[in-house]
């Protein structure tokens, strides 16, 4: 083995090739990442692909003992990403109906062998003895609904129950993605979209410009408080949540974006989103200038509409996403950052890696700054982090502790799509 140590960048569809067969060294802790974790991996790619023209993203390093000429890697650091990342690519597989795309996926996750070059077919990350067959049977051969089936209570190790919490929240942002925010994208991504989208619910008739091709807002950006828009819409949270949504985007030429947008529906769809003839050149406007008024109830099923175009458009399985909805509710302040879920006894479980609150407010009741203080004394928090997961009888007495005050959990817990407790029917 050569004592040469030596560095290079590789892209992701190098990393997850016959390149590399990785190996976890069973005296490396075992997999540790938590939802918390995952969910940063995530949102860092997405707002990157969101927000950047450029497609290289930098996403860490792994250290590995490897000979040059063979692909047998022992990872010294980097296990968490890598197992991670094979997460994200069985979630992706899941997400496509056809065996065509879910293989695209899956040839990251499993190497299909070549005879001719005596390469075996294998899963490319090995983990652990103790974890690696169930992570090869759900994880690298996509069995990801038989996974999110099961009770993490009654899986046999914590990783393993790291392994399905973070497939639930990997699955839960690919379905928020696919139905989230699209304004705040790059020009050309947003409008690569709307397009495929206006072209798929067409004759073929459209043609797209991109001299003078623009997206525009239906409910405004910034409506006027005595305008019809506020009776219409008068949760301004929920004006927030659809606001960039693709339900509330039409698309339009460039010459007609120089009105002001802020004009109440009626005028809006008369003197800005219509032609003379009283269409639009593209069909998701025309669409939109059949519907007498834009309320929250329209915007909804609109959204529901577009979500099934692209599901069969592009071969998607977005109805096993919802049927598989991540259980885990999110919550962050005072400096703590926790995730949790309820068990089928209704108690509320804090996972492992959750961040409490350095400190507490002067109001905090005393029980609950006497709970803190079990916790930590018992070893259940150590350094203001959960060291393993946690069972409170209640969801507020939870969000009391992580944050160091008062809390009315139902309200403070939330879901990645910002749903409370409460408004999930919990």
């Amino acid at each position: 083995m050569s004592n040469k140590i030596k560095g290079n960048e590789y892209t992701l569809s190098k990393i997850f090739s016959s390149d590399f067969e990785y190996h976890i060294p069973g005296y490396q802790r075992p997999y540790a990442w938590t939802a918390v974790e995952t969910g940063i991996l995530f949102d860092d790619l997405y707002d990157f692909f969101q927000k950047e023209s450029v497609d290289d993203y930098f996403l860490g390093s792994i250290v590995l003992i490897k000979d040059e000429d063979k692909p047998y890697a022992e990872v010294i650091d980097g296990q968490q990403r890598l197992t991670t990342l094979s997460i994200l690519f069985s979630a992706m597989g899941n997400a496509f109906v056809t065996e065509k795309y879910k293989n695209l996926c899956k040839k990251y996750l499993q190497e299909e062998g070549n005879e001719l070059e005596e390469i075996p077919a294998q899963p490319r990350i090995f983990l652990r003895e103790w974890d690696q067959d169930f992570f090869n049977k759900y994880i690298q051969n996509v069995q990801l609904k038989d996974l999110m089936s099961k009770d993490p209570m009654t899986l046999k190790t914590e990783s393993q129950r790291h392994i399905l919490i973070n497939c639930k929240v990997l699955s839960d942002k690919i379905a928020d993605a696919l139905a989230g925010e699209i304004y705040p994208m790059t020009a050309q991504r947003r409008n690569y979209i709307i397009q495929r989208l206006d072209s798929f619910v067409s004759d073929g008739a459209a043609s797209y410009n991109s001299k003078i091709f623009t997206i525009e807002h239906v409910l405004p950006q910034h409506p006027a408080k005595d305008s019809e828009w506020m009776n219409l819409w008068p949760n301004e949270e929920e004006q927030k949540y659809w606001l960039n949504r693709i339900a509330n985007l039409v698309p339009l030429s460039r010459r007609h974006n120089s009105e002001a947008q802020n004009f109440d529906f009626s005028k809006k769809k008369d003197k800005y989103f219509n032609l003379k003839s009283g269409t639009s050149s593209y069909t998701l406007t025309t669409q939109v200038l059949s519907i007498d008024s834009w309320t929250p109830e329209i915007v909804k099923e609109r959204q529901k509409n577009i979500e099934k175009v692209f599901a069969d458009k592009w071969e998607l399985h977005l109805d096993d996403y919802s049927d598989a909805e991540n259980d885990t509710y999110e919550l962050a302040g005072r400096g703590a950052s926790a995730t949790g879920y309820f068990s089928e006894s209704d108690a509320f479980i804090v996972l492992k890696g959750s961040k409490i609150s350095q400190n507490e407010t002067e109001g905090i009741p005393l029980n609950i700054s006497e709970k803190r203080k079990e916790l930590i004394t018992s070893g259940v928090i150590s350094d203001f982090c959960f060291v393993k997961d946690y069972e409170f009888t209640s969801v507020s007495t939870a969000a009391a502790v992580i944050l160091g005050r008062s809390s009315n959990g139902r309200k403070e817990w939330t879901k990645i799509d910002g749903r409370t407790v409460a408004q999930t029917g919990h």
